[in-house]
């Protein structure tokens, strides 16, 4: 307690959990950490939405799309998750007019979420040691996503042409970078 009975207040700062962590880059598979600028739950009558955002929002289950620099991907009927890349500037995304005209509803979850790209010839091989979803590249492909468990986390993955995202909760973000980093010991030269 500060005199008269005042609480003094601390500067909080908040970190990133893996922001300590190297990229992992080994003979057939990397792992690195994917900044996100944000992370947002998109929810909305899905009807409402294609007519005035259309081919923005992927509209088939299990499905993700790339839109003016953001990214969608399918969570359920009605709901999306809608990212865009942390390279230091913001892109303006076409739903927060939508969000003004009560058309849908936006929740950042950027502080919730940490998103890791797995590349490399053995990225299936890998992931496949801790999910029993099917990772053969004609049965999840480039523009698929899926919420699954790995390793006991249940994760969100996205299919994109050249890695694997990994959606994973932000308090066992450490504990799954762990595991990856443990999974990947036989690609150590």
């Amino acid at each position: 307690m500060t005199p008269r009975g005042r609480c003094s207040v601390a500067k909080l700062t908040l970190t990133h959990p893996l922001s300590d962590r190297e990229p992992l880059v080994l003979r057939e598979v990397a792992a690195r950490v994917r900044p996100q600028a944000k992370i947002l739950e998109l929810r909305g009558d899905g009807a409402v939405l294609a007519k005035d955002f259309p081919h923005v929002l992927p509209d088939e289950p299990n499905s993700s799309r790339e839109y003016a620099g953001w990214r969608a991907l399918w969570l359920r009927p009605d709901g999306w998750l809608v990212t865009v890349a942390g390279d230091g500037h913001t892109l303006e995304h076409p739903f927060g007019s939508g969000a003004a005209q009560k058309l849908c509803r936006l929740t950042d979850v950027s502080h919730a979420m940490v998103c890791i790209a797995l590349s490399g010839s053995a990225a299936r091989v890998l992931l496949a040691k801790g999910t029993p979803l099917d990772l053969r590249p004609d049965r999840f492909g480039a523009g698929q996503c899926a919420r699954t468990w790995c390793a006991g986390f249940t994760v969100l993955l996205d299919c994109r042409h050249t890695s694997i995202d990994i959606y994973v909760d932000t308090s066992f973000a450490i504990a799954f970078w762990q595991w990856i980093s443990d999974a990947a010991e036989e690609f150590r030269s």
